[in-house]
């Protein structure tokens, strides 16, 4: 249940339509009628109040809820709109919105409230939910009577074998912070479309799926088995070192060639031998040389310590002198003899060492050919024949492994597009079965709920007004609300009468926090006995309504309303400047060229336009009249169609 009484428009400030481009304001009260001829800009009241609370304005080109800036900057006198609502409760910060444009640029709308700005109007809500058929308004009604449904209440509708499946999807929109999905209504809501989102993307895989099975096409041989495979594979093995054994066979070389690679290796190692043997003869040589030179030159330094009067070599007296200098004339020979000796007998030990090698290798090669003697290509009896019977023996075996193979992914392949389709089958029959379990329990919740509803909804009508729902239609499920006349509901009603159902609507749909919550109920032909009637049922109504009209209500003012007279509020002059500065510049008919783009967006012909007069385009363009509800006459006045205005409720 909603506050006895929730904050609401004290003041509204703004130069919406301004005709000098000053602000102007007005004191709205709770319950505000508004007053005024078709000139009076009752309808800049109005739109001043929902710009600043909601950030969007009604009734502009037969569009509600504008938000575009380009309209919107339309209302303004110049290249700024503004407008500021204060509260009856002080402590609430203002709500405010402005728009201008810089150049030929209009620059983003400021927007500021201390509410949630997308409730504080329920009457669009409700319009909203009755414009989009039967399934949106089912939600909505639904949503709007959540008040005092508990959770248990829902799971009593749920059969308990879908218990964990349901609380499963749906905590985790509540998890998710989702805020749809904050109350046990929120979340059967949630749930419900879930189900028929993911039943429809299983549906969609399902048949994917099928379509892939029915164009496997063709018959599968039997499915190989892990030993068919491996026998295969081992088949494959065995070809492999067949082949292999018969191309090394065919690389042999025959036994003529056996017989010439053996005599020109012999004959090398002959070549090396007698190599070894010439180099080994010079070393042997020139170590003789100089062994010699080693013991002369002892044999002179023997004789030179001992002091020998004869010479060492010839035994001739000679002296100690002459010995001592023919010792160091000859030692100084065999040093350089010895010196000499040394190097050619380095290069013929390394000479020697890779003779050797070369030997011990050429050798080995002679012993390896050898014992190939007598096995060449002739004596094995491999032809290239045997090596291309190897090669197709190979080839069919690795063929053989290919087709198991395949074929077995085809059976695997089978296999999980099977699996997908009992899995996709299982899937959509299990969303399906939860989604019509969701909507069985909206029903029954609507059931409970929607005697309920009707009755608080009744509470906002005049007395003898009886607001009703039918569900059904014999077995048939159906969402029909109306007026009750008689025990039958009536959908189709009058403007006043859909007017006032929808603003009741509204109002017992609002929610118990304390944010402000203003109806504005679209302007009708009231007669003045309804709309006194009406006044006084929307009098107990917590929230704020203003109702603009040209028409008075019948007896005294009702209790709690003020009645605004626009007429007074906005002195003609006023009116007259701006009908004239809305009116410039114009086209060849008088009709300005702004007035003819949105006449044109009402739906009126060029024509049509062309015979209006300027006053008519004003007026017109000032109630939202449509063309559908129109006639303009050929001195350019217009008078309304004469036909029931009614408005469906479905």
């Amino acid at each position: 249940m909603a506050p006895k009484n929730l904050p609401y428009v004290k003041r509204v400030t703004s130069n919406l339509k301004s005709p000098d481009g000053e602000a102007w304001s007005v004191d709205l009260g709770q319950k505000t009628l508004i007053l005024g001829g078709n000139t009076s800009r009752k309808s800049a009241i109005l739109q001043a109040v929902e710009l600043a609370v909601s950030g969007a304005a009604d009734d502009i080109v037969g569009r509600y809820n504008v938000r575009d800036s380009g309209l919107l900057l339309t209302l303004a006198p110049g290249d700024s709109l503004s407008s500021v609502a204060s509260f009856s409760d002080e402590d609430m910060d203002e709500a405010c919105f402005s728009l201008h444009r810089e150049g030929a640029r209009i620059k983003k709308p400021h927007h500021s409230t201390p509410f949630d700005a997308s409730r504080v109007m329920p009457s669009r809500l409700v319009r909203v939910a009755l414009s989009g058929g039967e399934k949106t308004a089912r939600k909505s009604f639904l949503e709007w009577t959540e008040q005092g449904v508990s959770q248990e209440d829902v799971m009593s509708f749920i059969p308990s074998n879908l218990h964990a499946k349901y609380v499963d999807i749906s905590e985790k929109f509540l998890s998710s912070g989702d805020a749809n999905a904050m109350t046990p209504v929120g979340r059967l809501l949630s749930t419900m479309e879930y189900a028929g989102r993911m039943q429809r993307d299983c549906a969609k895989q399902l048949k994917g799926a099928e379509s892939a099975l029915s164009s496997f096409g063709g018959e599968i041989p039997a499915a190989p088995t892990d030993e068919d495979l491996k026998n295969a594979e081992d088949a494959v093995k065995r070809a492999q070192q067949a082949f292999d054994e018969a191309v090394k066979a065919q690389s042999q070389p025959t036994n003529d060639q056996i017989e010439l690679q053996y005599e020109v290796a012999t004959k090398a190692v002959d070549q090396l031998q007698e190599r070894l043997q010439n180099l080994k003869n010079q070393y042997d040589v020139l170590m003789d040389n100089s062994r010699i030179a080693e013991m002369s030159a002892r044999l002179f330094e023997w004789s030179t310590k001992n002091e020998k009067d004869a010479c060492p070599a010839c035994n001739n007296p000679h002296g100690k002198e002459h010995n001592s200098l023919l010792f160091d004339h000859w030692r100084n020979i065999f040093a350089q003899e010895q010196a000499a000796v040394h190097v050619p007998a380095q290069e013929l030990s390394n000479a020697f060492n890779e003779a050797k090698a070369a030997l011990d290798m050429r050798a080995h090669e002679a012993r390896s050919i050898g014992q190939m003697r007598g096995k060449g290509r002739e004596d094995l009896g491999c032809t290239e024949l045997d090596v291309q019977a190897a090669r197709e023996q190979l080839e069919a075996a690795q063929q053989a492994v290919v087709k198991l193979s395949t074929t077995k992914n085809r059976w695997n392949d089978l296999a999980r597009m099977q699996d997908t389709v009992r899995a996709m089958t299982l899937e959509v029959d299990n969303y399906k079965l939860l989604k019509s379990t969701c909507e069985k329990a909206v029903g029954n919740l609507l059931a409970h709920q929607a005697p309920l509803f009707a009755d608080m909804v009744t509470t906002y009508l005049p007395d003898g007004w009886e607001f009703g729902i039918d569900l059904k239609d014999g077995s048939r499920e159906v969402f029909r609300m109306g007026l009750r006349r008689g025990g039958k509901l009536h959908s189709a009603l009058s403007g006043a009468e859909s007017i006032a159902v929808v603003s009741a609507i509204a109002m017992a749909s609002i929610d118990t926090d304390k944010a402000p919550r203003v109806i504005i109920p679209e302007d009708r032909a009231w007669d003045p006995n309804t709309l006194r009637s009406v006044m006084d049922s929307f009098a107990d109504f917590p929230g704020q309504v203003i109702i603009a009209t040209t028409t008075k209500h019948s007896r005294k003012k009702p209790r709690g309303w003020t009645v605004i007279n626009a007429d007074d509020l906005f002195s003609r002059a006023e009116v007259t400047e701006l009908e004239v500065k809305e009116e410039e510049p114009s086209t060849e008919s008088g009709v300005s060229v702004r007035s003819a783009q949105i006449l044109e967006g009402m739906g009126f012909e060029t024509a049509q336009v062309q015979r209006m007069t300027s006053d008519t385009a004003a007026d017109i363009i000032r109630q939202g009249l449509k063309a559908t509800q129109v006639t303009v006459t050929k001195g350019g006045k217009y008078r309304m169609i004469k036909k029931d205005n009614v408005l469906p409720i479905n």
